[in-house]
């Protein structure tokens, strides 16, 4: 899976199941939209309080895959490794501007996918 800015920076993982493809498809695609992938630690908070089993069932499948990415996608915007991104050691502001754009078509399992 890879989400993608608007600002064609890209944060990937993989390999994705077909039930967090589900998920990301039917309830965490159209809350991405728009919002800024650099907060990344806010969107995992909000994602897991979006749903009634917040961080436990296949839910958080989707959220995790999600999380994953937006951690590869913010260590390669700071040129920093997501280990050292997610430590916190990076405290940056985000440039104006930068969204997440989601593709119209399906997820599927194991396949390359454009947010």
């Amino acid at each position: 899976m890879e989400i993608q800015t608007d600002e064609s920076l890209s944060g990937l993982f993989e390999p994705i199941e077909t039930e967090g493809a589900f998920i990301i498809d039917h309830f965490l695609r159209s809350f991405l939209i728009g919002r800024d992938p650099l907060t990344n630690e806010l969107l995992l908070d909000q994602m897991l309080h979006m749903h009634r089993h917040g961080s436990s069932g296949l839910f958080v499948t989707g959220v995790s895959a999600i999380d994953c990415a937006l951690w590869d996608l913010k260590g390669k915007y700071f040129h920093q490794s997501s280990y050292i991104t997610k430590n916190g050691s990076l405290k940056l502001p985000t440039p104006p501007g930068l969204s997440i754009v989601l593709d119209e078509g399906k997820i599927e399992s194991r396949q390359k996918v454009l947010f």
